[in-house]
């Protein structure tokens, strides 16, 4: 408990205390995670879950980042996300699948918003990558119940919220690796070693 609390903390500062582009972007990466963990759920027929998925981003991050979008004239994907939840509605896993990239590739757009000298490790690149691991583990924690998974859905959270960190990461490599090699490799096995709680969609 002492641990998951100190966990939330330096969550909420992140959130509250750090460059504001750093709680957008990590709340931008965190809807792209909940769609793909649609996608993944609906190639499997879940479509129960993968409204779940869709129902987080509405309810739970967009109304943090409406008063950014809105400041920086990006384009509200709600809309978007009700087509999808109707496709959900009515069974039709086709056209799910194509209302899920296609909302997906309009999500990751909001990222263009930001000003790309600071999308380096030393401006708010790295947080972005602490928030989303951090968050990841609250979902995971959240996920399970006296030994057990009790949520699946929170568990999927916390996978595509690694997933996004990763990705992060990976993307400032050359940056990254290049200022301190071993650091990165470090980096790199510890990413590798976390993605382990998460050994698959179906947890064992």
């Amino acid at each position: 408990l002492e641990t998951l609390s100190h966990n939330e903390e330096i969550v909420t500062k992140l959130l509250e205390e750090s460059d504001p582009d750093v709680a957008f972007l990590a709340r931008v990466k965190m809807m792209q995670g909940h769609l793909n963990a649609a996608v993944a759920v609906v190639g499997k027929g879940d479509l129960a879950e993968a409204r779940q998925h869709i129902i987080h981003p509405i309810s739970e991050i967009l109304p943090e980042i409406m008063k950014v979008l809105q400041e920086r004239n990006l384009k509200d994907p709600t809309p978007m996300l009700n087509v999808v939840l109707d496709l959900l509605q009515d069974g039709a896993t086709n056209e799910v699948q194509s209302a899920l990239y296609d909302a997906i590739v309009e999500i990751a757009e909001l990222e263009h918003s930001i000003d790309p000298s600071k999308m380096v490790i030393n401006r708010i690149v790295a947080d972005t990558a602490v928030l989303l691991l951090r968050t990841a583990v609250a979902e995971y924690a959240v996920a399970f119940k006296n030994g057990r998974i009790a949520n699946i859905v929170e568990y999927h959270d916390g996978a595509a919220f690694v997933a996004e960190a990763a990705a992060v990461i990976l993307d400032a490599k050359y940056e990254w690796s290049t200022r301190n090699p071993g650091a990165f490799s470090d980096l790199e096995l510890s990413l590798k070693e976390l993605q382990t709680a998460w050994p698959s969609e179906i947890p064992p």
